[in-house]
C-alpha cells in the first residue's frame, strides 16, 4: 500500500544506523516510537509524526542541510519570540532552541562516546558494561558507552567544514571530521548542543591522512584481520594513495543534537 510514511517507517533504518542502536546519532531511538511527553514533546505530547516536521514533495524529505539553510527548523512553526518572559527571547538571536529544550541526550537508551579501532582484531573476551552493552568486538574494537549525556556547544551557523580525503594531517593532532562551522562574530550563528564522538581509527603515517579500509567482504578487515590488506583494497577502490603502513589516529566526529525535544 502506499500512503504518508509514518513514524515506524523512519524508524526502520534511523534509529539502527551503522548497525545498531544509537552508534550514530543520540537523539534518535526506539523510545520515539510510543514517546511520551517527557521524552519528546512534539512526538509524546502533541502526537506528532516525523513528517510532520520533515515534510516531503516529489519523493524529497525536507531536512536539516548543511549550507546554511534549514528547511525544517524550530521557526517554521515558532516565532523568534515564543517566550513570555522576555529575558529569554532576548537570548533568541544568539542562543538556538535546542540548547534549552535538549539538555541531555541517550536519556533511554546509551550510546556510543568513544570508538578504538586501534584494539580490533585481538583474541579476547568481550564483558557487558553497567548499561548491559557489549563493550568489545573483534572486528570493530573497543567501544566506550554511555547514558544521559550533556552535549557539547559550540556557534554553528548550520554549517561544517568537513575534513576531506588526502587532507595532510600531522600524527600529534587531533582530525575533525565535520567540525560546526560559525563564530561569536557571525550573525547567522549560535550556540548550539552537539554529541562528540572521539574514536581513533586507521591512519597512513607516509602519507599523513586517514585511510579508509574495507571492512567487509573477502578482503575486508572482519574476515582476515589485517589491516594493511584491507587498507590496500579500500584506498584502490577510492583511488587514493597508501604507503603501505598503518598507524591510528585520534579523531572527533559532531552530530547535531535536534531530537527528543524536553
Amino acid at each position: 500500500s502506499v500512503g504518508k510514511p509514518k513514524t515506524e517507517n523512519c524508524a526502520t533504518c534511523h534509529f539502527s544506523g551503522s548497525g545498531g542502536v544509537l552508534l550514530k546519532s543520540g537523539v534518535m531511538d526506539a523510545s520515539l516510537l510510543n514517546s511520551s511527553e517527557e521524552i519528546d514533546y512534539h512526538l509524546g505530547g502533541l502526537g506528532f509524526g516525523c513528517s510532520d516536521c520533515h515534510e516531503s514533495e516529489a519523493h524529497n524529505i525536507s531536512a536539516k542541510i548543511e549550507s546554511g539553510e534549514s528547511p525544517v527548523a524550530c521557526e517554521n512553526c515558532h516565532d523568534s519570540n515564543p517566550h513570555k518572559k522576555e529575558n529569554l527571547n532576548n537570548h533568541s538571536s544568539a542562543v538556538a532552541c535546542q540548547t534549552c529544550h535538549i539538555t541531555a541526550y541517550a536519556r533511554t537508551e546509551p550510546t556510543i562516546t568513544f570508538w578504538d579501532w586501534s584494539k580490533a582484531g585481538e583474541d579476547r573476551d568481550s564483558l557487558n558494561d553497567e548499561f548491559g552493552q557489549q563493550t568489545y568486538f573483534k572486528n570493530f574494537g573497543e567501544l566506550v558507552w554511555s547514558k544521559n549525556i550533556k552535549p557539547e556547544y559550540y556557534w554553528s551557523n548550520g554549517s561544517s567544514e568537513y575534513y576531506e580525503l588526502s587532507e595532510k594531517i600531522e600524527k600529534s593532532k587531533s582530525i575533525d571530521i565535520n567540525k560546526p562551522t560559525g563564530k561569536i562574530s557571525d550573525a547567522k550563528s549560535k550556540i548550539s548542543p552537539f554529541k562528540v564522538v572521539k574514536s581513533k581509527q586507521p591512519y597512513d603515517p607516509a602519507n599523513k591522512n586517514l585511510i579508509i579500509p574495507r571492512i567487509y567482504g573477502e578482503d575486508g578487515y572482519s574476515n582476515n584481520f589485517n589491516w594493511i590488506t584491507a587498507s590496500t583494497k579500500g584506498m584502490q577502490q577510492i583511488n587514493n594513495e597508501f604507503s603501505g603502513t598503518v598507524d591510528f589516529k585520534k579523531k572527533k566526529m559532531y552530530w547535531p543534537i535536534n531530537h527528543l525535544v524536553m
